[in-house]
């Protein structure tokens, strides 16, 4: 199927030894003007003070003459933009694509030296969270996109969903301020389950949290591991973990906290609770034998081949799931606090103009096209599950589900982010901790009371 939107367990722990290489860069580039009243495409008074006040055409964009775009993109995008840029270069034949693919660790330790140097590129990808969009925001090397956003809509999008590209200006807090960032597409941990292990076992796709919790002990009672999980490489319990919180406490308290919003604290009822609930699973062997010493890779393998009845993941362990030859299916996290469907997850990597260029019509107009409606079948075609064209369908059971479970969290704007975004180093703190949480050397307690002594140390 071809699922490229992935690797997000590589970004998420490179993305926490970024702040150190990004320490020498320089509060640098210039902050957008307020927006043009006057009812023209765009308002320039300078080459990169430019408001995109309507959508563009090919002619807005030719009166710039000749223009070489420069793009750098992670590798994952590889697929996409081979379809994508010969269609926007014969859409705007006054611009040239100059396109420059780099590996996510290459990226992510490049971008913000090449944001600030000369010969900086037009458009770049950067990664949410404090460790790399953060510092781009900070040092002003990237264009907040606020005009982009109320000329095509962005702005009406889920705001959970968009909230980790909105920033203050000092790069201190997201999920308020301007918007930074943009991508077209959807990265969520939802719940895939083995239709024939559940049908085996009378146990229905459970709807709601109550439900799931329900069919753990009916399903190891039958001999069926219940949820196969794998944290030996830590993040994936904290993805189960924050599916358990998110039921228990709805969006707004995890949303809140890992954007580092003033005064916000994991330190709650419901945390300790999902946390508390999280260990009773592992005490009653729901969660299969030594799991915090099992690879994500070998637990994705082991569901893929029928070793168990649920596993709570990302979505873009689709291809490895698909190759087990199960009939699988995948489901929004089951619903809890208010009926909604909450979930870890976030859009892709952002786009991003940068702060220098001269070619901000054609760096716009190519953001634009990536999240244009009318792109949305290409995307799916590609694999990849859209933020717009909600409607859209697969004929891909899986990928129809992944569409479908995009669609509730949209509709509910059940989508928190990662856990691990809320500071700098809260990867291996969340990640060390619950592993000690799930092996008896923390309570929940103490477990919440090390992750809110980290947020406020970094705060």
């Amino acid at each position: 199927m071809g699922h490229d939107h992935g690797r997000r367990t590589n970004r998420r722990i490179l993305a926490v030894g970024l702040a150190g290489s990004l320490a020498g860069v320089t509060l640098a580039g210039c902050s957008l003007p307020g927006s043009s009243s006057k009812p023209a495409t765009t308002t320039t008074t300078s080459s990169n003070s430019v408001q995109i006040t309507a959508p563009l055409t090919p002619e807005d964009v030719a009166k710039d003459g000749t223009v070489t775009l420069s793009v750098w993109a992670d590798a994952g995008e590889e697929k996409t933009l081979a379809d994508y840029v010969p269609r926007f270069e014969t859409k705007f034949p006054n611009v040239k694509v100059k396109l420059t693919v780099k590996g996510f660790d290459d990226l992510v330790k490049t971008v913000a030296n090449a944001l600030n140097s000369e010969t900086s590129p037009d458009v770049v990808q950067g990664n949410q969270g404090f460790g790399v969009d953060g510092l781009l925001v900070k040092a002003r090397l990237i264009r907040p996109l606020d005009d982009l956003a109320q000329t095509y809509g962005w702005d009406k999008y889920p705001s959970s969903a968009i909230a980790p590209f909105r920033w203050n200006a000092e790069g201190t807090v997201f999920g308020q301020g301007s918007l930074y960032g943009i991508s077209p597409v959807t990265q969520n941990v939802g719940v895939f389950y083995n239709r024939t292990l559940l049908a085996d076992a009378g146990v229905q796709p459970p709807q709601t949290f109550a439900d799931f919790e329900a069919a753990l002990p009916v399903l190891k009672k039958k001999g069926i591991t219940p949820i196969v999980i794998g944290n030996a490489d830590k993040y994936p319990g904290v993805q189960v973990y924050t599916t358990i919180a998110g039921a228990l406490s709805g969006v707004q308290p995890l949303l809140g906290w890992i954007g580092g919003t003033a005064g916000a604290s994991i330190d709650t009822p419901e945390m300790r609770q999902a946390a508390t609930v999280l260990t009773q699973w592992a005490k009653a062997g729901y969660l299969g034998e030594g799991f915090n010493g099992v690879s994500a890779d070998d637990a994705a393998a082991k569901f893929a081949g029928g070793g168990g009845a649920f596993y709570i993941a990302g979505d873009w362990n689709i291809p490895t799931l698909l190759a087990g030859g199960q009939d699988i299916g995948l489901m929004a996290p089951p619903t809890g606090k208010d009926a909604k469907h909450v979930a870890a997850g976030s859009l892709g990597m952002g786009w991003h103009i940068s702060a220098r260029t001269a070619h901000v019509r054609a760096a716009a107009a190519f953001i634009a096209g990536l999240q244009d409606p009318a792109y949305a079948p290409e995307l799916v075609a590609q694999g990849r599950v859209p933020i717009t064209s909600p409607d859209i369908a697969s004929e891909d059971p899986l990928l129809a589900d992944d569409i479908a479970m995009s669609q509730k969290l949209m509709a509910d704007d059940g989508i928190v982010g990662f856990i691990d975004w809320a500071t700098d180093t809260m990867y291996d703190e969340s990640g060390d901790r619950l592993q000690e949480l799930l092996d008896g050397r923390l309570s929940a307690e103490q477990f919440i009371a090390a992750l809110q002594t980290n947020w406020e140390r970094a705060h």
